[in-house]
């Protein structure tokens, strides 16, 4: 077969048609890539858009998370109610460690971590180099500003999600925390936070530290000046609702509730710190009311308007921590009249502030987050009257005991003593005595603790040898203990007390309440998060307040707290 030549023109005809063929694919590729880089950086701005200008955590101190389905039909529809049925509810919410007080809480939420890691192990601890008992938050190299004591957040290990914020814009952000408690108001506001207040119970103010801030600022200082705690000097308190409406709670006049010097375990309260005037003890009463709460929120929103909150393209983070639940509950109890009434208080409190918010921002605009720094035990003798069990130990008189018994079976020390501290259900030993006298640590601590563990109310001990080497059951408990633990902060000898039991470590703990326990109901606690991202609902799945700043970090797309162990919850992200 003879193959044809195709003429020339037939040829620069074909390499014309595949030129153009090309041109064409290449622009259709071209125009392709361009629609799909011009969809992924409108859904980019989208999303940067949608990230809240301002960031508010609402911290109530000691709310367990059974007052939200106990309380539920008495709260109104703007507070609780609002954040239930318009955010995301995750009913299965516990800390994952065993030492549930108020500074630890407030740190492990705006942290992410756990005490091991954050080192916030409690409100206070025994510290060796210094030989003494020192608060969290306390700072000597502080100076006060506007009360008598600084604070500052300095004994923490780790950032915070406040921290983190910052550090994503070079500072433009804002991150502020207020609170009546200095250790509440200090650690969720973190190490480079822009502000930290409390009230100051000795001259009624609201305060900071020159950890923070040279001077208070001017709208600070109008503030102190309308005197808000002043107005209600003398008033009484007394419950929000018909007494009809409390017949789910314990009766009024129970013998086992504490309540202020010269003051009723019954209703009404007078506020008047069993003074004719003005002063400390007035004013420390009434941190501890429900008319606090409205304090703190007035004062947040004065912070809103005077810091500029979410006003420009750097978002703003907002924490504020309603403490006088917790005081209340500490005296009264979580069945009581009190705790009821300022759950109830607190419920318009948080209602009105959250219209406020609306009004400034719209809700939809904001990411708003509320949850408790943990839960709390019924007193004692409550549980006993109910033939639940408990008790109370005296903590002085064990400790007391417990030096006796080591004494007798190692010999004296002098003027020296082997326990140093029962704090936080812990025995601090005096290691260098120990050393000195060339003895056995480890015998001591196991000694001690089985002498400690056949005192009714105490059903096991665990040494700080077991904690560090993680020679300790497999139980859920055990894992809570390790988690809470500090090699540097803590004690030789942890008890772990029975259900509903309470070892009085100090003279005013033998009424009343407390929590600091791995039990469920110290561990149990709510989370509610609502804004534009979240997927209204119940979620019932396992987690914990350290997924809490993960959470947040994610949605304003910053790096999580240096400490985080937390998960994000993406089941509740759209």
């Amino acid at each position: 077969m003879i193959k044809k030549k195709l003429p020339v023109q037939l040829i620069l005809l074909f390499a014309i048609l595949f030129s153009f063929n090309s041109l064409v694919t290449s622009k259709v590729v071209l125009s392709s890539q361009n629609k799909t880089a011009n969809k992924t950086s409108n859904q980019a701005a989208k999303k940067a858009s949608a990230i809240p200008k301002l960031t508010v955590l609402l911290v109530v101190d000691q709310f367990r998370a059974d007052y939200l389905t106990r309380l539920k039909g008495l709260f109104g529809q703007k507070g609780f109610n609002r954040l239930i049925d318009q955010g995301a509810n995750f009913t299965n919410a516990h800390y994952a460690y065993s030492n549930t007080y108020t500074a630890v809480g407030h740190t492990t939420i705006v942290t992410g971590s756990l005490p091991s890691i954050h080192g916030i192990v409690a409100n206070k601890w025994f510290d060796r180099k210094e030989n003494r008992l020192v608060r969290a938050s306390e700072d000597d190299k502080t100076t006060p500003l506007g009360g008598k004591e600084g604070a500052s957040p300095q004994q923490l290990l780790t950032t915070t999600f406040g921290d983190q914020l910052r550090l994503s814009n070079n500072y433009q952000s804002k991150s502020i925390g207020i609170s009546i408690k200095e250790r509440s108001a200090v650690f969720i506001a973190g190490r480079r936070a822009t502000g930290a207040y409390w009230f100051d119970g000795s001259q009624g103010n609201m305060s900071s530290s020159s950890y923070f801030m040279k001077e208070l600022p001017e709208w600070v200082i109008k503030f102190n000046k309308e005197g808000f705690a002043d107005e209600y000097f003398q008033k009484n308190w007394d419950r929000k609702l018909p007494i009809e409406a409390y017949n789910i709670a314990d009766k009024d006049d129970a013998s086992y509730e504490a309540t202020w010097k010269g003051n009723t375990i019954t209703f009404p309260h007078i506020m008047d710190g069993n003074s004719k005037e003005k002063g400390p003890s007035f004013y420390r009463q009434f941190g501890d009311t429900p008319f606090s709460n409205d304090m703190l929120t007035k004062f947040a929103l004065a912070a809103i308007d005077n810091e500029n909150l979410g006003k420009d393209e750097y978002p703003d983070f907002l924490a504020v921590s309603f403490s006088a639940p917790d005081l209340i509950g500490h005296m009264f109890g979580p069945y009581s009249h009190e705790a009821q009434d300022i759950m109830l208080r607190l419920d318009d409190t948080i209602g009105n502030f959250l219209d406020q918010l609306d009004k400034r921002f719209g809700l939809n605009n904001l990411l708003i987050v509320l949850t408790a720094d943990h839960g709390v035990s019924p007193i004692p003798e409550y549980a006993q009257a109910h033939n639940l069990g408990g008790g109370r130990i005296d903590g002085l008189a064990l400790k007391a005991e417990m030096e006796k018994l080591l004494v007798k079976e190692f010999g004296k020390v002098g003027n020296d003593k082997y326990i140093l501290a029962l704090i936080n259900h812990q025995f601090y030993l005096n290691e260098e005595l120990i050393k000195e006298k060339k003895l056995s640590l480890t015998q001591i601590s196991e000694f001690l603790g089985q002498e400690a563990a056949k005192t009714k109310g105490i059903s096991a001990f665990y040494t700080k040898e077991r904690i560090l080497t993680g020679r300790m059951p497999d139980t859920d408990i055990s894992r809570r203990i390790m988690a809470g633990y500090s090699n540097e902060r803590c004690g030789n000898v942890f008890l772990l007390v029975e259900p509903f039991v309470l070892i009085a470590e100090a003279e005013d703990e033998y009424m009343g309440t407390s929590h600091g326990t791995p039990y469920h109901y110290d561990t149990h606690v709510p989370i509610l998060i609502m804004g534009n991202q979240i997927k209204p609902g119940v979620y019932k799945e396992a987690c914990t307040p350290s997924d809490i700043a993960p959470t947040l970090a994610n949605l304003l797309s910053v790096e999580a707290p240096s400490g985080s162990v937390g998960r994000i919850l993406t089941e509740a992200l759209k």
